[in-house]
């Protein structure tokens, strides 16, 4: 009889305060960090990304937040509004 083969599953922390991503940071079974927009800038993106995890963030819905996150270079979000996030990040 053949094992079914399970997918690799990717392990995400929600934060909502800096200090719960400072927390969890060097945990090896995390490998996204997905935070609020309030805490997005350049020095926890490149915290994130130094300890060799993604950074994503949530719930980007305009214009301006995809563009400050796209200079940051975020690797992902969350949006209501798929449409407008596709022509703006493009």
């Amino acid at each position: 009889m053949a094992t079914k083969k399970q997918p690799d599953l990717v392990s995400m922390f929600l934060a909502e305060e800096v200090s719960a991503i400072e927390d969890h940071i060097s945990d090896d079974e995390i490998e996204i960090i997905c935070f609020d927009k309030a805490l997005l800038n350049d020095g926890i993106v490149k915290k994130i990304r130094a300890n060799g995890k993604l950074a994503y963030v949530y719930t980007l819905n305009t214009v301006d937040e995809f563009n400050k996150a796209k200079s940051m270079g975020i690797d992902g979000f969350f949006t209501n509004f798929t449409g407008l996030a596709i022509k703006t990040m493009r």
